[in-house]
């Protein structure tokens, strides 16, 4: 064989051998692609089969944490305004945390309809708030709002009184304050504001894409329920929390300027408006959070017109865990509800706020 068919068998084995290598590559591609499709399509059916498991057994499981998830995906949506942030799905109900919550056509918790303009004789008292006003873990029947409405018509002669529930799971006052701009129309002739310590924070909210499945899913709402044991277990300080909040001059100053404008309002509409400052319901005596009170006295309300009640003093003999709505749930049960709605109807006569003598 001559040097020239020596140099072509070399060049066609060698063209035979990267053909081969190629196959090769392209085999091996096509396995690590047929393999990672099938790691996804089995990572979803695990996770579908995980979601159906969840969903059966989610009355052994359920708590304080799932049970606000599931009051978020059944109950709130995402407002068309930013700043108010989330509100209620209109005309819905549903059993959160033991209790029927219901929402009229205007998203508030009510058994009635309320139109613009009043009847005869109607005084309208508009409350703004967080689930502390709309009742969490109580029976309509048992909020305070309503509460405030009884007392206030059983000892009313002529007058009707209309106390309306625009409380909302989560709200901060920023939020409140602009649920009082959208529900101004209603005219109401007084305005309450039920504040309560954690009412400075920011509230987060997630991208359209993440708040489809954090609204959908309860493998979501199991995973998260863990994460916030692990992250607010046994060393979590409330008091540490709380004080923390009341350091960030960004949002004392947003509070300042949220405040204001609640004045603003009932200042150019001729409404009074009361504020109210509902304690933390972990410690009532020697009370953890003077620094908060001070700086909601001193450096805010005594600037405004505003009618000041700070609830603590009705509540400095109680003992703090009889007043939970359960064991894992400080929220005011109906004990504490009827505290803060007695404590709050005789301020208001005191304040001659209102008159139900006539």
């Amino acid at each position: 064989m001559n040097l020239k068919n020596m140099q072509k068998s070399k060049e066609k084995k060698s063209t035979i051998k990267n053909k081969n290598i190629g196959k090769k590559k392209n085999v091996t591609v096509k396995n690590i692609v047929s393999n990672l499709c099938l790691l996804f399509i089995t990572l979803i059916l695990i996770l579908i089969l995980m979601e159906v498991a969840l969903r059966i057994t989610y009355p052994f499981y359920k708590n304080y944490n799932t049970e606000m998830w599931r009051y978020a995906s059944e109950l709130k949506m995402l407002s068309d305004n930013a700043e108010r942030g989330h509100e209620h799905v209109p005309s819905k109900s549903f059993i959160l945390y033991g209790v029927n919550i219901s929402t009229n056509s205007l998203g508030f918790r009510s058994d009635r309809e309320y139109s613009q303009a009043k009847k005869e004789n109607v005084t309208r008292i508009l409350v703004i708030g967080d689930s502390i006003t709309l009742g969490w873990g109580v029976n309509y029947s048992q909020t305070y709002p309503e509460l405030l409405e009884n007392l206030l018509n059983k000892g009313s002669k002529e007058k009707k009184y209309e106390v309306i529930n625009t409380g909302v799971g989560n709200y901060n006052s920023a939020n409140e304050l602009e649920m009082l701009k959208k529900y101004i129309y209603l005219n109401p002739d007084i305005i309450i504001v039920g504040f309560y310590i954690n009412d400075i924070e920011k509230v987060k909210y997630p991208s359209k894409l993440s708040y489809f499945f954090m609204k959908n899913s309860y493998f979501y709402a199991f995973i998260g329920d863990k994460i916030i044991n692990a992250k607010f277990g046994k060393s979590y300080s409330y008091k540490e929390y709380y004080s923390d909040l009341y350091k960030n001059e960004y949002l004392r100053e947003r509070l300042r300027k949220t405040i204001r404008e609640i004045d603003a309002i009932g200042k150019e509409h001729s409404i009074p408006v009361v504020f109210m400052n509902i304690p933390e319901f972990h410690q009532f005596k020697d009370y953890p959070f003077p620094q908060v009170n001070s700086f909601l006295e001193n450096d805010i309300l005594n600037q405004t017109s505003v009618y000041y009640i700070n609830l603590l003093a009705y509540f400095i003999n109680e003992t703090p865990e009889k007043l939970w709505v359960s064991y894992e749930d400080p929220h005011p049960n109906a004990e504490g509800q009827e505290i803060m709605a007695r404590s709050l109807y005789n301020f208001m006569l005191d304040k001659k706020i209102i008159n139900v003598s006539s």
